[in-house]
């Protein structure tokens, strides 16, 4: 198959799982088969929990990264969701795809592989490219911010923007864990809301936002409404904490 700008793909199914991959055939059936029967020899663990499996590996000469969702593919309200859309790890496959076609930097998606049982996913995994370079940090602030702006003035979202989701490869900023959004109501206040997500982990940025939305009214009303946010979700912890 071929998306919006040329971006290759091949669907398939294979031992009850549906595949969608920019890798041939026999070779995502080899991947899959390795995931599935466990066979895969890793290079390095980054997550290893019952949330999620994050695992960098070598196949041929190529260095790949394995995610498999382990909560999401687990929790029943999160299955009952995928009756409607697809799995965390083909979004995550699709999010890829689109950032090259907005020009962007982040991991090439090799594949993602779902099984479904009454037309709810109950397993999948996403197999990526891994990214040379190393996480930003705190010198890195104003390329990143830059990048996010970009980013938001080609219509997306990225969620959870801190420095560690941005990959530094000399002059390159590149994106990583991110599932990419459109937003359709307030788009510039969500963005703006996204910012001040950005600044309050990394307030190293904070000089480098540019007057014209530091000074705007929609930024102002964004940064108070995700201060509300954190407000409420603090709330919400503490209660938690109280009755557990």
């Amino acid at each position: 198959m071929i998306d919006s700008v040329g971006n290759s793909f091949d669907k398939l199914i294979f031992r009850e799982y549906a595949i969608v991959t920019t890798y041939s055939s026999d070779l995502a059936i080899q991947l899959v088969s390795a995931v599935i029967d466990q066979t895969l020899t890793f290079q390095k663990k980054y997550r290893d929990n019952k949330r999620t499996l994050s695992a960098q590996f070598c196949f041929g000469d190529q260095n790949l990264i394995l995610k498999i969702p382990r909560a999401r593919n687990g929790r029943i309200w999160e299955r009952f969701l995928t009756l409607f859309r697809p799995s965390e790890s083909r979004r995550i496959f699709n999010s890829q795809l689109k950032l090259m076609e907005l020009s962007m930097i982040g991991p090439t998606p090799i594949l993602a592989a779902e099984r479904r049982w009454l037309g709810c996913v109950v397993e999948s995994f996403v197999i990526y490219q891994y990214l040379e370079g190393v996480p930003g940090q705190d010198v890195d602030a104003q390329r990143i911010l830059s990048s996010l702006i970009e980013l938001h003035k080609k219509g997306y979202l990225r969620g959870d923007p801190q420095l560690v989701n941005f990959i530094i490869d000399r002059d390159n900023v590149q994106f990583i864990d991110f599932k990419l959004k459109k937003s359709v109501f307030l788009p510039k206040i969500k963005a703006y809301m996204e910012l001040s997500d950005f600044l309050g982990k990394c307030p190293e940025a904070q000089p480098y936002l540019p007057e014209k939305i530091e000074g705007s009214v929609k930024f102002k009303i964004a940064s108070s409404l995700f201060g509300l946010k954190i407000g409420i979700r603090r709330m919400r912890r503490r209660m938690k904490s109280l009755l557990n």
